[in-house]
């Protein structure tokens, strides 16, 4: 089958975001179908040296060879570290003021995503133009961002193609997108799961809310990883230390709880005396180091964070490899559920126990569900309100590490296939020969 790919963050761009489009294009490539990938090809962040683009897949991207990833394929893409804003503002003071400035600029925000989105969807359709007399029996269109809805719809049109729209995330956002965008969003939403051939969402949460509210089969696409050879389920260690890690941005409000309640749970372990300090790390990987002091040192126990700053994704899997529990933060709302972060996939490619911690006051989280199907660690919701069953399993696994060297561990064995991208790919490509026609 030919499939066209179309969506904003691909490799090198080092977005969470870039992952599923690359691992779909793959393993579809391998399977042994023509895969075309339409990419915006912008970088955020530090370029990702880990993906390289798979045999047989072409990759196009929209915003011209002189665009961030193309220069970085060249070896002419410079990285420049994070961009500070308002750097010369102490950060008690910027904590007082975000609140108000971000009120004051939401509407201009979303007015410029819309324009920004306008200007992207031209360049798509230009890009698609451009392969014209070419053949596809499928569209995948991946969202997030809106214009990949439009230009899908829009290629599949020119293509006689089906059109498949991927929700990797909901277009309208209750968490993080300002009332102005949801406003102007939702109607895009709405659009796309009315017209498209198939639509898929990556939590089975979202899909039952959207089969309720739009009266259409939705069909669940998780999210996925890879796996790694060099995983182990847990790293013997003379120095007998409890190495808790995160690699990532901890910028949202919910993570910030989610960190506190984890943070806040250690401390009281430490003066309770359950755990010594010495005998347990926080090692953290990404540009939140800020913050991750910031809750630590509040708690009192700013002395038990390692910190390595930015890494590549290559660098931050090796760091993962040689800790003990992987922390997980998410939340989970009456206005936001079905939340599966990157980092839930990463866990599962790592071998390592899931410590999840979420936010938010609704309980029976997809997270807590999946633990209970598949056994992948631990799964702390704070609106339990019962701090003492998440102190219990740190000071459970604190007292096995250091007295064993290691942590046992034994998830359900479905747990490694259930989530591997090659499994998941088969599902898309089952799906897409019903929909053009073809059935294996």
């Amino acid at each position: 089958m030919n499939f066209l790919i179309i969506c904003t963050y691909y490799p090198p761009d080092s977005e969470i975001a870039a992952i599923r489009p690359y691992m779909l294009a793959k393993y579809l490539s391998l399977s042994g179908n023509s895969v075309t990938v339409l990419r915006s090809g912008m970088i955020n962040g530090k370029p990702d040296d880990l993906f390289k683009t798979p045999e047989g897949v072409r990759v196009i991207s929209f915003l011209g060879d002189d665009c961030d990833a193309a220069r970085f394929e060249r070896g002419e893409y410079r990285y420049t570290g994070p961009e500070a804003k308002f750097a010369m503002i102490p950060r008690s003071v910027k904590r007082v003021l975000s609140p108000l400035y971000h009120a004051v600029t939401e509407p201009l925000d979303a007015w410029k995503r819309i324009r920004r989105a306008k200007e992207y969807l031209a360049l798509e359709k230009a890009a698609i133009d451009r392969l014209e007399g070419e053949r596809f029996d499928i569209v995948f269109s991946t969202s997030g961002e809106f214009e990949n809805i439009f230009a899908g719809e829009y290629a599949a049109r020119r293509f006689g193609a089906k059109w498949i729209q991927d929700f990797r995330d909901p277009v309208v956002s209750e968490y993080k997108s300002s009332p102005v965008w949801n406003c102007y969003a939702r109607r895009i939403q709405r659009r796309a799961i009315e017209s498209a051939d198939l639509c898929t969402a990556v939590s089975e949460s979202i899909s039952r809310k959207w089969r309720q509210a739009y009266h259409k089969d939705i069909v669940t696409l998780y999210n996925g990883y890879e796996p790694d050879e060099a995983a182990s389920v847990s790293v013997p260690s003379a120095e007998r230390v409890l190495r808790i890690c995160y690699t990532g941005l901890i910028g949202h409000k919910y993570r910030i709880e989610a960190l506190n309640e984890l943070a806040l749970c250690l401390g009281d372990l430490i003066r309770q005396k359950r755990i010594d300090p010495d005998g347990i790390r926080f090692v953290y990987a990404g540009v939140s180091s800020h913050s991750v002091r910031e809750v630590f040192g509040r708690c009192g126990i700013g002395d038990i964070v390692e910190d390595h700053g930015p890494l590549t994704r290559s660098e931050a899997k090796e760091l993962q490899n040689g800790c003990d529990l992987f922390l997980v933060l998410s939340w989970n709302t009456k206005r936001s559920q079905g939340v599966l972060t990157g980092k839930f996939y990463e866990g599962i490619r790592a071998k390592k126990p899931i410590l999840a911690v979420l936010a938010g006051d609704e309980p029976d989280s997809e997270l807590k569900q999946l633990n209970g199907k598949y056994g992948y660690g631990f799964c702390y919701e704070k609106c339990e309100r019962d701090p003492a069953r998440l102190a219990d399993h740190i000071a459970g696994a604190y007292r096995e590490k250091t007295g064993t060297g290691r942590l046992s561990y034994s998830p359900s064995e479905a747990l490694a296939t259930a989530f591997r991208y090659d499994k998941i790919t088969e599902r898309l490509l089952e799906l897409s020969e019903q929909l053009a026609g073809r059935h294996s």
